[in-house]
């Protein structure tokens, strides 16, 4: 995979593509095609046989932060392949970040909701009930405590994602052939 994940809105994005197939060399131009909140282009330069993707600090803080379908082209004449696609996002740039932000991800948000209802549920023993022709149903704990335990999955996926960690668990090493 030559287009990372995400990109961070106020940061230098830099990116090398080696692609033996289309080399800068030959003539082979190398672009990326962002399109989502906004439409984003950028073209490769050329080194040696490499693609040097660059764009300046000043020129991502202009992008809008989302979700973004891509598309990496390599063009020569009237030749042009797509190498690569898929989603990519953009995150906020942390330094314009206004001050009470919740900076919390929409899971974070849920799980800490779902921890708040359980625990003010313990003075809570109904049910439902009816005031006035009204009627109120209360979720069942056992209901809210897997709701607790799937959201809290999710939580732990994105932190370990956050990390550079596998979202899949551990990593296990095996070696083919040969003696120890």
């Amino acid at each position: 995979m030559i287009v990372p994940q995400t990109i961070k809105s106020g940061l230098t994005f830099a990116c090398l593509a080696t692609l033996p197939a289309y080399p800068a060399g030959n003539g082979w131009v190398l672009q990326i095609f962002l399109r989502g909140p906004q439409a984003i282009q950028i073209q490769a330069t050329a080194k040696a046989n490499q693609h040097q993707f660059n764009a300046t600090a000043t020129t991502t803080a202009t992008w809008k932060p989302g979700l973004y379908a891509y598309a990496l082209r390599a063009s020569r004449d009237d030749d042009v392949i797509e190498v690569e696609s898929g989603q990519i996002q953009i995150l906020q740039n942390l330094a314009t970040v206004p001050d009470g932000t919740d900076m919390r991800t929409d899971n974070q948000r849920s799980l800490d909701s779902i921890k708040a209802v359980l625990a003010n549920r313990a003075t809570k023993d109904q049910q439902s009930y009816t005031i006035q022709g009204r009627s109120l149903e209360r979720t069942p704990i056992a209901d809210l405590m897997k709701l607790r335990q799937y959201f809290q999955n999710l939580v732990n996926q994105e932190s370990r994602r956050a990390r550079g960690e596998s979202s899949l668990g551990r990593t296990i090493h095996v070696r083919f052939g040969g003696t120890r």
